[in-house]
């Protein structure tokens, strides 16, 4: 087995504007802006290996939130990298922001726009925008339901193998819908649970889920620690690459 060299993953909060709240996932963000009026994360984390296995493993993300009167702005972005001796196994970048405008205390709009790329799901380029409103069905000081719903204009360009069907460029009309809980049972724990299902309007058998649940525990003033699992799926991918993909990290947090 080869000698971890070091792990380290960090969050930080710095972000200001005058009111504020906060998905990927912007959405772990939101309880915190009610607290401050405004908020950010920055992670980090990089693992290497030397001797009988050769690898390093780097990962990045940022999340970022603030409020102006019943404007809400949120931008997330992540970069994740692997390599294991000369293989390169995981080479991804994601960025997101996103507009919520509020209507009344439960009932706001949303406007966002994503780009993203992952060379081993093939996907050398995916940007997309939409808009549709956000339904408030809870907002407790322990428990936090929002339901989401849009129309979703995708582009992308994929890098298909020699030979295989695939069109190399499409451009798509999605629906995409969301559900997210929050629990809260004290100060110091909270559970995030978040589902986003996106199926094609020309074809609704070529739909995207997405699930993300966190657990985050604070050990003292600031600081905690923190499981993620992250469940992808598209029934449609491109050749060569498989439907699901089940991600899950350990972290340790600091907030300011």
């Amino acid at each position: 087995m080869g000698r971890s060299v070091s792990s380290l993953v960090v969050s930080l909060t710095l972000l200001a504007a005058s009111e504020a709240r906060a998905q990927v996932n912007v959405e772990r963000l939101r309880v915190d802006l009610r607290k401050t009026p405004a908020t950010a994360t920055l992670e980090g984390s990089f693992t290497g290996r030397t001797g009988n296995v050769e690898s390093v493993v780097v990962g990045a993300s940022a999340f970022g939130g603030a409020q102006l009167g019943r404007h809400r702005f949120f931008a997330s972005a992540q970069a994740d990298y692997a390599r294991f001796g000369a293989r390169t196994n995981v080479s991804k970048s994601f960025i997101h922001v996103r507009h919520n405008f509020a209507l009344t205390p439960v009932l706001l709009t949303e406007v966002f726009g994503q780009q993203q790329q992952d060379k081993f799901q093939r996907l050398l380029l995916r940007e997309l925008v939409g808009l549709g409103p956000r339904v408030l069905l809870a907002d407790e000081e322990r428990v936090r339901v929002a339901l989401g719903t849009a129309y979703m204009f995708e582009y992308e360009r994929i890098d298909a193998p020699a030979g295989a069907p695939d069109e190399r460029i499409t451009f798509a009309h999605r629906w995409s819908s969301y559900v997210s809980t929050t629990w809260s049972p004290d100060g110091r724990v909270r559970a995030l649970a978040t589902v986003y299902v996106q199926p094609r309007f020309a074809a609704f058998e070529d739909v995207r889920l997405l699930f993300e649940a966190a657990l985050t525990t604070e050990i003292v003033d600031r600081l905690g620690v923190k499981v993620l699992a992250t469940m992808r799926h598209d029934s449609l991918p491109p050749t060569s690459v498989k439907r699901t993909d089940l991600e899950i990290k350990n972290a340790i947090t600091l907030r300011f």
